[in-house]
């Protein structure tokens, strides 16, 4: 009688290697999607968390905001947080390795860091679609393919 052999060939060991190969790149594409979107969605919570600092910054000055009227707008982690005076400031998931991705705040009034503004606008800049993140002092918020803004006049229709 002949014995059995116990094991796998060399034939199909490297089909089960071929198979995970091509799962993995499957998943591998397919998830940096995800990544995107989640990271798109963080931008969103933070620039809605800059606003409630900010409707609650005008609520103790007489309804004024911090005047900051860069034409690019002021990166917001920055000069706004420090206008605020807040203790943790939300900053863009890849903000560092990246200069696009950072927050932007734009006001009216009549010089920087004074408290003159009566309208201003955040924005954020997307990652997994075109775009950006847009909210208004008049509580305004979507999403534009650019942005351009005047002294802290909202760009949203």
């Amino acid at each position: 009688m002949t014995a059995l052999k116990k094991g796998f060939t060399l034939i199909e060991l490297l089909m089960v290697m071929a198979i995970i190969a091509v799962i993995a790149t499957f998943f591998i594409t397919y998830s940096t999607g995800g990544t995107k979107k989640a990271r798109d969605a963080k931008r969103e919570s933070d620039i809605k968390q800059y606003q409630n600092s900010l409707e609650i910054y005008a609520a103790k000055n007489n309804t004024l905001y911090p005047s900051r009227t860069s034409g690019v707008g002021v990166q917001a982690s920055v000069t706004t947080c420090q206008d605020l005076t807040l203790t943790s400031c939300p900053e863009d998931p890849i903000n560092g390795s990246n200069s696009n991705y950072m927050y932007r705040y734009q006001s009216d009034g009549t010089g920087n860091g004074t408290v003159t503004g009566t309208r201003y606008v955040l924005w954020a800049q997307f990652e997994g679609q075109t775009g950006y993140w847009v909210v208004c002092s008049n509580g305004k918020t979507g999403i534009m393919a650019s942005v351009t803004v005047s002294t802290g006049t909202c760009p949203l229709p």
